[in-house]
């Protein structure tokens, strides 16, 4: 029961507790990766960041362990007249999670400490604001957001053919600064709304192979800056994927989208709605002692109806197991068109390199 439930109640997990399950007993997971993007045209600019996010599970007992995470970033714009940089740790996020039962029911509960800069200066917001954005998906997106915790619940059953899970959290963020300010100028505080998830993931076994679907909805209370009320707008995410052996090889398919709700800017200007959808195949292989993994991806971007940015992405992953340790080094090529807020258009070309290292015992 516990091998046949651990898809199900993983796509199920509250906010930031799926990657922590995802860990072996007794591991340590050092990722380091490098992204880099050229926009040219009517936009000219270079976006990288290097990150090296790490994280380490420590088993208190049988059914109760900790994990924690956090991770150092660099990342830069260079554009014409523009220089900016940010670089440090992250925030630091700690959880701890007891298992319920026949290792059908999770309980988390997490606190983000805030180790990493966030309050930005003037020359550092263009960096600290670009990698933020969901199309280009850097690894890292923020460096800090102060203090905050986050609890929740998940659960799986057998349902038939399906394993069935759900799941339900809260987090909740104090506020912090987000912008440094002169001795002249008052300190702008930044509150954000409380966030409410919910989830809901499956699995099971299909024409040979296993399919496995999830669908998380977030629901965000107004934020609260400089004497307005912001709304993010809510968030639908879909997930979906599909693993079917071909003789010595592996084919899997995966997909995932993203809808973020109109949301409410300052003065009550509208925040149109985003739309992100994701689709990636790839086969895996043994070759030479190791498995390999080439893979293509394409992304769309469309806000408020209209397409905003479009991005194929062709790569390569090696699977290779060293004693206690499991290397998974990957490199990808992307390209593809980028639109502004402002109508400006841009033709991305880029590249990612990465390195995922496991040790457990």
């Amino acid at each position: 029961m516990r091998r046949t439930m651990t898809l199900a109640l993983a796509l199920a997990l509250p906010a930031g507790a799926a990657g922590a399950q995802a860990l072996l007993d007794r591991s340590f997971h050092l990722g380091p990766q490098y992204v880099s993007y050229k926009l040219t045209g009517p936009i000219q600019e270079n976006v990288t960041e290097l990150a090296i996010p790490f994280a380490v599970v420590i088993p208190i007992a049988e059914r109760f362990t900790i994990d924690l995470g956090s991770a150092y970033a660099s990342s830069r714009v260079k554009a014409s007249g523009v220089n900016s940089e940010i670089t440090g740790l992250t925030d630091t996020q700690i959880r701890a999670n007891y298992t319920l039962g026949n290792d059908a029911v999770i309980l988390t509960a997490g606190v983000n400490i805030p180790t990493g800069q966030s309050e930005v200066t003037a020359a550092q917001r263009t960096a600290a604001g670009r990698i933020g954005n969901d199309f280009f998906a850097f690894p890292i997106s923020n460096f800090g957001s102060g203090f905050g915790g986050t609890g929740g619940i998940a659960a799986a059953k057998v349902m038939g053919d399906w394993n069935v899970g759900i799941g339900a959290s809260m987090r909740y963020s104090a506020s912090y600064t987000p912008f440094a300010s002169s001795a002249s100028q008052t300190a702008f505080k930044f509150e954000p709304g409380n966030e409410y998830r919910a989830r809901l993931g499956a699995d099971r076994g299909l024409w040979n192979g296993r399919m496995a679907l999830g669908v998380s909805y977030s629901k965000f209370g107004n934020d609260q800056a400089g004497g307005f009320s912001y709304s993010t707008g809510d968030r639908i995410i879909g997930q979906g994927a599909y693993s079917h052996p071909l003789g010595s090889m592996n084919l899997f398919i995966s997909g995932w989208d993203l809808v973020r709700m109109k949301g409410e800017l300052a003065a009550g200007i509208t925040a149109p709605w985003e739309n992100i959808a994701n689709g990636t195949v790839s086969l895996s292989f043994n070759a030479g002692g190791m498995q390999l993994e080439p893979s293509a991806e394409l992304r769309g971007w469309s806000r408020d109806g209209g397409r905003a940015g479009r991005l194929a992405s062709f790569g390569l992953r090696a699977h290779i197991d060293v004693g206690s340790f499991t290397i998974l080094p990957s490199a990808s090529l992307a390209t593809g068109g980028y639109l502004d807020v402002s109508g400006a258009t841009a033709n991305i070309s880029g590249y990612r390199g990465g390195m995922i290292i496991r040790y457990s015992r």
